[in-house]
């Protein structure tokens, strides 16, 4: 997920200042109408407009002829409980480079969607300048998944591997991988499994790990939903 860069600074002055609003109980932003969920961290709005949910990534359900990944199906249910058809309050935080629109998404209750998805373990944070100001809330969601083995997190791989991170956008990589040699000793930081990693807020790189289950240990009837 790649943002424009340009106005970096200025979405992430404009997400800081929504964030101290939404406390304060206002809601910026706008508000529309959610016409359609593709996923667990994608919805079609009511004009059109594909949004992704700002700093997370949830299970792919089945596409392109791919099977769902384990939960894909399972996030997608919850994401529908909690919008399909309903009003949200969107906080715009630009564009990733498929074009689509990424925001942080709020219920009329004030409801956090993006934090309630990684509370349930149906996510992991995807770290970025453009979701900065909502991190703290999304991390500690996650850790709290993971400290009590919710969803994906019951079946994370915990034997030893050999993982290197990039201090700098914030993704692990595999010691052998073909970018983590590219990694410069200032932001290079190594970890000694993926529970350490994801708990220090990294995120896995996609070429390492193109599917989630790569990281998983297979479990019993729920691993498929």
């Amino acid at each position: 997920m790649i943002l424009r860069r340009g106005g970096v600074l200025g979405v992430w002055m404009l997400l800081f200042w929504a964030l101290t609003a939404l406390a304060a109980g206002d809601r910026p932003g706008f508000e529309a109408e959610v016409r359609w969920v593709a996923d667990g961290d994608t919805v079609i709005l009511k004009d059109g407009r594909r949004l992704r949910y700002v700093g997370i990534n949830c299970p792919e359900t089945a596409h392109d002829g791919n099977p769902a990944e384990p939960f894909g199906t399972t996030a997608r249910r919850l994401n529908q409980n909690l919008v399909d058809g309903g009003t949200i309050r969107c906080v715009p935080a630009g564009h990733d480079r498929y074009g689509r629109l990424l925001g942080a998404v709020f219920l009329p209750d004030g409801t956090f969607v993006n934090r309630e998805l990684l509370a349930a373990g149906l996510g992991y944070v995807l770290p970025g300048e453009e979701s900065a100001p909502f991190a703290e809330h999304l991390l500690s969601a996650q850790r709290q998944a993971m400290a009590q083995g919710r969803g994906i997190w019951k079946y994370l791989d915990r034997n030893p591997q050999s993982l290197v991170g990039n201090r700098r956008s914030k993704r692990f990589h595999r010691i052998d991988g073909p970018d983590a040699q590219k990694i410069g000793k200032r932001n290079r930081v190594a970890f000694p499994d993926y529970h350490e990693a994801f708990a220090a807020g990294y995120a896995p790189c996609g070429r390492c790990f193109p599917r989630l289950e790569g990281m998983l240990v297979r479990g019993g009837r729920d691993w498929n939903d």
